[in-house]
């Protein structure tokens, strides 16, 4: 019945960081996660997107924009790291990036494995393709992967 279903929760980039930020405020909020192509350290990755599309030295502007996401966007971009949130999450976790995501490096989701708690956590570093896209690009692989995942994780005998 659905009523015991379990419950597992998807999120992609900064949808994947969202979700463990919610995990940490509700621990029981969901039996498993599964989350892809998400950075490590949103100070760290920030400041590189930064670079990459203002094309200005990240040390001399960077301070600036953490004052204004921190006054204007009301959010402290040091509370959102999810190389140590992951460490407090029991649930297991499947990590999921591209072999070459550009955008946020798949050594993001490593980290993220390396700590994880629970030891039916998984990594899969799925083929080539633009941050984000493995599940519409390479959708059997994907869905094997999460497949996979579920079965080993959630089965219960």
């Amino acid at each position: 019945s659905a009523k015991n279903a379990p419950f597992i929760i998807l999120g992609l980039s900064m949808g994947g960081a969202a979700t463990l930020k919610a995990i940490e405020h509700e621990p029981g909020l969901c039996d498993a996660l599964i989350i892809d192509s998400t950075y490590a350290h949103m100070d760290k990755t920030l400041s590189k997107v930064f670079t990459a599309k203002s094309n200005l030295p990240s040390f001399l502007f960077f301070p600036i924009v953490k004052h204004m996401f921190h006054y204007i966007g009301k959010c402290n971009m040091h509370a959102m790291q999810p190389a140590d949130m992951v460490k407090n999450i029991t649930q297991p976790i499947l990590f999921i990036h591209s072999c070459d995501d550009t955008y946020i490096p798949p050594k993001n989701s490593v980290e993220l494995y390396a700590n994880a708690h629970n030891k039916k956590s998984q990594l899969w570093i799925g083929p080539s393709c633009r941050h984000g896209w493995l599940h519409s690009y390479h959708s059997n692989q994907y869905k094997q992967a999460v497949s996979t995942f579920l079965k080993q994780t959630l089965v219960t005998t």
